[in-house]
């Protein structure tokens, strides 16, 4: 019985296209089987009753002519009749009796003459007898002569041919039953898929929608059994979608209303912490003092409440990422300890946290939430261990360890009350402790774990529990980071780093050889104003062909590409140099608006050496350049450079001083990065209001539109956009368009006109501040100084040049003798003055350099 069950649950467990080609092939080879007996038995009596039939047929003859034989008493005449039997191969002997059973006549063949069976009389000579006998056929016939009995004759006949043509026909109806079984076998592979085919896509299609995939398509080929259930499918998946979407509404509904609440909640919450710890600060009588101490430690405890409430809204609502930044496992490790060493020792617990030595290697992942999960473990750990007696310990062992993953696995020990199986069943659900006495007893919100399973299943691991009452409990989980790449490493160093100056930079590279590529003039002004405050030598190249030809032409020591230029783009002009042996270890960054996830990646990928994001951010860009160039030992370029676009046209002016604010612009982040320069950060906004004043009509024009190529010029468009008013410090615009360019490429064509209409505000807004600027009775239009002949320049300079390399202090007076000039090279001949002021000619002598480069003038001159 066991075994038939068995069977069936095998069987039951099969695929449909398994059991149809079974029951298939299994009904056909049964037919076939019972057909094949049915044909092999009637063939074995047939054959059996015409080996029969001859055999009397020819007993018949002998009897008849053995009359004669007999009534004369003639054996020898009997014997020649016998004799021919020998024509029929199936005869083995004969015999002829007398009527009192003597042997009268006898015929056996060569091989049976000695069978003595052959020669034995009947025993009742006057019956008829037919019978098969072993694999003989035994005929027995009495020789009558007018009615009286006169003998008998007795034949043997072997079935050696009987058998020899039931095993040819045998052999026969087993190919045929083969041919046939493997023709069933193949026309049940072929029609079962006309049920099967659909079966399984419905399978695959009620799958994916079990995933939560409610789009799936389902195609209805049919209105039988199987059409229908894919019609109900169809329906099913449908109403689980609108379904879904009411419930994901509804959580998003009260986890906006839980984060929204929790944050108000915080901020008197925060007030009354903070005015509480003010008041214990102050002289206070001891039952007062007492009041407060119980006010602080239950703010504190309401505001750990809050803070789990509004994580688990956050993530309920799909609003908590994680982090992608270097961080160091041991120094994770030291936090712990550091808070935890003192809460252990209260209760007199041993904590034993594994050695941070083991872990050096730094990883790509959320620290802040990694140490949340551990927070929360080890907190619980010590809460429910009894005082004074027991420890907790958490040890980190490696799963797998591969050049682009590492799984480690952390687990939390302690020695305290332990779970029940039914309390580890429902512990990591929501808003759900232990059981009540816990809450009680402990308190908390039953929110920790729920948070920090989901926190673990965003780091791509798992969490659970072991445990015993009175005995423990381990909490395990494991999570998955990345090994840091040493370009995310240096950016992370650079962001933690103390402020760099740009006279530390200076003093370090100041001289260095910077080729710009990029094709927007206003970016092109911010990144040479920037550059060239560094005493940078500033190459700049409007697209990735031109870029290319410089490279090749000239030495440089980094290059800054922007990404998406014409005629050539960053990738493609990057891939080129690469191929040149000469600029092969070339340093070249990546300086670019694309600051989407992924992004660095995939510079990198296209061989840059590292990827800075616009607006530029001076102190990523300064630690970048000291990263990538090595400390200058001399200054000036080896070779003829072109000059900077921001030096050779900039022209001299005479402007006011710096508004107090501009309507749509981040006044000081953007005199931040240009250096103060409020002639410089005009000049943009007069540029950017002459190229893109309109961008906004032109974008509903390009979005409007049906051809191919509209939208791929609206994408360049906004993104030029996005990247120059960043650098403008239009932050407004910056962020619209980044919420632009991201809808378009998307295609998400609903949202389209929502982000235009963001977009076209922060224009508007931007531009009227300007109007109001200009429309200023302070504001003074620049004008432009006198230009002076270069010509009559080139002595004074090169009388200067002379008297800094000699530290002459006569070098002020070859200075002063020099007229004023126009835009970067003015500032440029300013610094050379300051410098000379402090005596230093060093550094007057890099700024010389730096103005003859900016004049477009032969280096060798000067060197």
């Amino acid at each position: 019985m066991s075994s038939n069950n068995s069977w069936r649950i095998r069987f039951q467990d099969l695929s449909i296209r398994k059991k149809l080609m079974r029951i298939m092939t299994l009904l056909s080879g049964m037919t076939l089987l019972l057909t094949t007996i049915a044909f092999t038995t009637l063939e074995y009596f047939q054959e059996r009753d015409t080996l029969a039939n001859n055999v009397r047929t020819q007993t018949e003859i002998i009897a008849f002519n053995s009359r004669a034989a007999l009534a004369f008493n003639d054996p020898e005449t009997a014997r020649r009749t016998l004799s021919a039997l020998e024509t029929n191969p199936d005869i083995k002997g004969a015999a002829i009796f007398t009527p009192d059973g003597i042997l009268f006549a006898a015929f056996n063949r060569p091989e049976h003459q000695h069978d003595a069976t052959l020669l034995l009389p009947p025993e009742t000579p006057t019956a008829q007898l037919l019978h098969f006998e072993h694999d003989e056929l035994i005929l027995r016939q009495p020789i009558l002569l007018d009615g009286e009995l006169i003998g008998s004759i007795l034949i043997h006949a072997h079935l050696d041919q009987l058998w020899e043509e039931i095993l040819v026909t045998a052999s026969i109806i087993v190919i045929i039953l083969l041919f046939t079984l493997s023709l069933t076998f193949f026309l049940a592979w072929r029609l079962q898929r006309v049920i099967t085919t659909p079966l399984e896509a419905l399978r695959a299609t009620a799958s994916a929608i079990g995933q939560g995939h409610f789009d799936t398509p389902i195609a209805i080929h049919s209105q039988d059994e199987i059409g229908q259930l894919a019609h109900t499918i169809r329906q099913m998946a449908r109403d689980l979608a609108r379904e879904r979407a009411a419930l994901e509404q509804a959580t998003r509904a009260k986890s906006e209303f839980l984060a929204n609440m929790s944050h108000e909640i915080r901020t008197p919450m925060n007030a009354i912490i903070g005015l509480t710890d003010l008041a214990l600060q102050t002289p206070l009588a001891e039952r007062p003092r007492g009041f407060l101490n119980k006010i602080a430690s239950s703010s504190r405890a309401l505001l750990r409440i809050l803070n789990d409430i509004l994580d688990f809204s956050k993530i309920e609502a799909g609003k908590l990422d994680l982090e992608q930044l270097p961080f160091r496992l041991d120094e994770v490790l030291e936090h712990m300890a550091d808070l935890f060493t003192v809460q252990a020792a209260e209760k007199r617990i041993a904590l034993k946290l594994d050695n941070p030595d083991l872990y050096p290697a730094p990883l790509l992942g959320d620290a802040l939430r990694l140490e949340q999960v551990l927070l929360n473990l080890i907190g619980n750990a010590i809460k429910f261990t009894p005082t004074g007696s027991g420890e907790v310990a958490l040890t980190i062992t490696t799963r797998h360890d591969r050049t682009d993953l590492v799984e480690l696995e952390f687990a939390v020990r302690d020695t305290g009350v332990g779970l029940t199986e039914s309390q580890m069943e429902r512990l990591f659900n929501a808003f759900t402790q232990a059981d009540g006495s816990t809450t009680r007893q402990f308190g908390g919100t039953g929110l920790g774990l729920a948070i920090c399973k989901r926190l673990v299943g965003m780091m791509g691991g798992r969490i659970w529990v072991e445990s015993q009452p009175r005995v423990g409990s381990t909490f395990r989980f494991t999570a998955r980071f990345i090994p840091a790449p040493q370009s995310t490493i240096l950016a992370a160093r650079i962001k933690s780093a103390p402020v760099l100056e740009p006279d530390g930079v200076r003093a370090t590279i100041g001289g260095a050889r910077i080729l710009l590529a990029e094709d927007n003039p206003i970016n092109q002004l911010v990144a040479v104003e920037i550059l060239q405050a560094l005493d940078l030598v500033v190459t700049v190249a409007e697209n990735g062909q031109e870029a290319l030809q410089e490279a090749l032409a000239h030495p440089f020591d980094l290059v800054l590409m922007d990404l998406q230029m014409p005629l050539m783009d960053g990738y493609a002009a990057t891939r080129a140099m690469r191929q040149d042996p000469r600029l092969r270890d070339l340093p070249i960054l990546a300086m670019t608006a694309h600051a989407m996830s992924g992004d660095r990646e995939i510079s990198l990928a296209h061989g840059l050496n590292d990827h800075l994001t616009k607006p530029i951010d001076k102190q990523q860009l300064y630690g970048a350049l000291l990263h990538w160039i090595p400390p200058r030992e001399g200054i000036g370029p080896s070779a003829p450079m072109r000059p900077a676009l921001a030096c050779a046209s900039q022209p001299a002016v005479q402007a006011p001083a710096p508004p107090q604010q501009v309507a749509g612009i981040d006044l000081p982040s953007a005199m931040e990065r240009l250096n103060g320069n409020w002639l410089l950060l005009q000049q943009l906004l007069n540029e950017f209001r002459t190229h893109y004043a309109d961008a906004a009509q032109q974008l509903e024009r390009i979005l409007s539109a049906q051809e191919p190529g509209a939208l791929p010029e609206g994408l360049r468009l906004i993104h030029s956009i996005k990247g120059m008013a960043g650098n403008m410090g239009a932050m407004e615009i910056h962020l619209a368009a980044r919420d632009l360019e991201a809808v378009m490429k998307n295609g998400q064509r609903d949202q389209w006109s929502a982000a235009l209409s963001r977009f076209s505000g922060a224009m508007q807004k931007l531009l009227d501040g300007m109007a109001a600027q200009v429309n200023n009775p302070t504001y003074k239009t620049p004008t432009v100084a006198t230009p002076v002949d270069l010509e009559q320049l080139k002595p004074l300079l090169r009388a200067l040049a002379l008297a800094v390399r000699a530290n002459d202090f006569q070098a002020l007076e070859a200075w002063q003798a020099i007229p004023a000039l126009p835009g970067e090279a003015g500032e440029a001949l300013a610094r050379i003055g300051s410098a000379l002021d402090q005596f230093d000619f060093n550094q007057a002598l890099t700024s010389l350099s730096l103005l003859v480069q900016c004049l477009g003038w032969p280096g060798e001159e000067w060197s």
